[in-house]
């Protein structure tokens, strides 16, 4: 079994959430999915350690997004929004939401970006 804790996933883990992080600060949000397919396509991993990596990554920075605009706003934007869709006025389940697609978004963007690599060879 191979370790997730190489120099390979360790630099693949890295170059994926800054670049995630920085194309979503300036571009739109599906931006984390480019950032996911270009760090799979370029760095040399496995297809399941791409997934969850993008998966994982993004959920974490989506779900850190939402609750510092929740805490910045004192929860007055979020609890509306949250009205307004389906939630029940809930804020932390409009966070969780919104953070599984952009994790789901960010991992298969990742594979593909991988599956892409393997079929070029």
């Amino acid at each position: 079994m191979q370790s997730f804790f190489t120099k390979q996933h360790i630099l693949f883990s890295i170059i994926l959430l800054v670049s995630s992080f920085l194309l979503q600060s300036y571009l739109p949000w599906w931006s984390l999915a480019v950032a996911g397919f270009a760090t799979a396509f370029f760095i040399k991993t496995t297809t399941r350690f791409a997934f969850w990596t993008g998966f994982i990554g993004n959920f974490a920075l989506w779900f850190g997004y939402a609750w510092l605009i929740h805490v910045h706003t004192e929860g007055i934007l979020s609890n509306k929004v949250a009205q307004i869709l389906p939630l029940q006025g809930n804020a932390y389940l409009l966070m969780l939401v919104a953070s599984v697609l952009a994790a789901l978004t960010g991992g298969l963007a990742a594979w593909a970006g991988n599956s892409m690599r393997e079929l070029r060879g």
